[in-house]
């Protein structure tokens, strides 16, 4: 016995149009903006306690410069490839903020400083490092348990392969070294195999 429902192409044909009607709506609804209204916002700190200390600390050990934190990443660099082309390369650097960003002077990029915490993924952070790395954006990280001096600070961007010919000051005006009686943590981290570790893999 054949089945009459299959036999009428009307049926059909309305099946077709339900189905259509019902994903039209759900389109229209997916897409609806929401209702206004009205919007009420509370300041946020820029930076923590400690990163505002790091800061003051950056903007001692480089004098002359211009340092700038929470920066976003899309005003550091830009993918080569344009929209179009390459969403995913947009995509990566959106929303992405940078501890603290050194410009020279001339408005130049020297480098990029990156205060990690325990809260921080270090295979993210590689990551990101390669973001910049290829647009040659030397990129400083230190660890916020462990920050360095001052003059530990003028040392390590100096020594970044692009500053060694045009260093930010020079040599007569850099910090001063803390002395050893009041200071001899900081003493003797001024030439720590940290900072040495650090340009190294800067330089690589």
């Amino acid at each position: 016995m054949t089945n009459s429902f299959f036999n009428q192409p009307i049926l059909y044909i309305t099946l077709f149009f339900s189905a259509f009607l019902i994903i039209l709506v759900f389109l229209k609804t997916s897409k609806s903006k929401p209702k206004k209204r009205r919007s009420n916002y509370k300041q946020v700190p820029l930076m923590t306690p400690n990163e505002i200390e790091f800061f003051g600390r950056l903007c001692r050990s480089l004098p002359g410069v211009h340092v700038f934190p929470q920066v976003a990443m899309a005003a550091l660099i830009t993918p080569v490839d344009s929209f179009q082309e390459n969403r995913y390369a947009y995509w990566k650097i959106n929303e992405k903020r940078v501890d603290y960003a050194i410009y020279s002077r001339n408005m130049d990029l020297i480098c990029i400083v990156e205060l990690d915490d325990r809260m921080h993924n270090p295979e993210k952070d590689r990551e990101r490092d390669q973001l910049t790395k290829s647009a040659n954006v030397a990129t400083l990280r230190w660890q916020s348990k462990a920050k360095p001096s001052e003059l530990e600070i003028f040392q390590t961007v100096n020594q970044l392969p692009h500053m060694l010919n045009n260093p930010i000051l020079s040599m007569a005006r850099k910090p001063r070294t803390p002395a050893k009686s009041r200071y001899p943590s900081l003493h003797s981290r001024h030439n720590s195999p940290q900072t040495e570790n650090l340009v190294t893999q800067v330089q690589n």
